[in-house]
């Protein structure tokens, strides 16, 4: 016999019966290994990300947006997440590895909104949990997205070009008209190099 609580908190009893008190072990054994097997499987904190999120995505994003945008945020699970965390356990995944997931796609070259998508299925996934108190504390937290950075120098202007930028600012006066909007234009030409007047 085995005692256990439902859900209200009642007692509940499971009796087994057999020939041999050896066989009545047994059945025991195996009843409380499936009981586990089925806590584990509802419990979301203990499921890989894989199963979890892709759950996720079915019952709750594909009900409440566009065909076209449920197949691009289950494309960018499929091929950004689950491809590096997607064997994880839900409960197990740290700030460090959402960040390192989000640097290890930069680093591949990928375009800053593919990563920033990334982010943003990841963040609603696990304010979901956070909220349903499936997990005690949102990952995503910790991980905030990276500013987006261009780290190749051969973009940068040449000296009479930002002599000319330089000329568009002090040149023209500020308001509205064709003047101001050279002003702008230089303004914007050297705030993109970091120079200073």
């Amino acid at each position: 016999m085995v005692w256990y609580s439902d859900e209200q908190g009642a007692k509940k009893r499971k009796s087994f019966c057999g020939t041999m008190k050896q066989e009545v072990k047994e059945k025991i054994t195996e009843y409380l290994a499936d009981f586990d097997r089925q806590l584990t499987a509802s419990d979301e904190s203990k499921a890989k990300l894989e199963e979890s999120m892709g759950t996720w995505l079915r019952v709750f994003k594909f009900p409440s947006v566009e065909r076209g945008t449920y197949d691009r945020l289950e494309c960018t699970a499929k091929h950004q997440i689950y491809l590096i965390i997607g064997g994880r356990v839900v409960g197990d995944i740290t700030s460090a590895d959402i960040k390192a997931l989000l640097n290890h796609w930069m680093n591949e070259g990928y375009a800053y909104t593919t990563v920033k998508k990334v982010y943003n299925i990841l963040t609603d996934y696990f304010r979901y949990l956070t909220q349903q108190e499936y997990i005690p504390k949102n990952p995503m937290a910790a991980a905030p997205m990276m500013r987006f950075t261009i780290a190749d120098p051969s973009w940068h202007f040449s000296k009479e070009q930002h002599e000319v930028a330089r000329w568009h600012i002090l040149s023209f006066p500020q308001g509205d008209g064709e003047g101001a909007t050279a002003r702008r234009t230089g303004i914007l030409l050297y705030g993109m190099n970091n120079y200073k007047i």
